[in-house]
């Protein structure tokens, strides 16, 4: 009599490997279903920081009220040159140089920053008010 026979015959064991057997199905499918939710949300998250990467791009070139870091701050400093460097090295410094600068967008943001002037909250708040107004909208107004 082989082994399988045995098993077959005796309806406890034969049971018994069958609900081992249906939680192990059951195990790996749980497994399964929870690595794809995991990767569905990963994708989700990933999504969501490209949108609000884009976003934050936009408001960044409209942003004009931060403060700008000082020009030293912004570019490093290169490293000391060597006493005879070759023109190559050289060469590829100044591209290196210029392709990496950001003195373009420093002067810019230094230009919008000392036009900005300081707001006045009750302006501004009159002006949300008109325009809600003319909206039609009723503007909540804070006692």
């Amino acid at each position: 009599m082989s082994l399988l026979n045995f098993i077959l015959q005796d309806k406890l064991i034969l049971i018994t490997i069958s609900a081992v057997g249906a939680l192990l199905v059951l195990g790996v499918l749980l497994m399964v279903i929870s690595s794809v939710r995991s990767l569905i949300q990963r994708l989700a998250d990933a999504a969501e920081d490209d949108i609000d990467a884009v976003t934050e791009m936009a408001a960044d070139e409209e942003d004009s009220d931060l403060p700008l870091p000082a020009p030293a701050a912004a570019a490093p400093t290169p490293p000391p040159a060597p006493a005879a460097p070759e023109p190559e090295a050289n060469d590829m410094q100044k591209i290196l140089t210029s392709v990496f600068s950001d003195e373009e967008n420093t002067s810019r943001r230094r230009v919008l920053y000392e036009s900005v002037q300081p707001v006045e909250v009750h302006a501004l708040a009159s002006l949300a008010q008109k325009t809600a107004a003319k909206l039609g909208v009723k503007a909540k107004t804070s006692s």
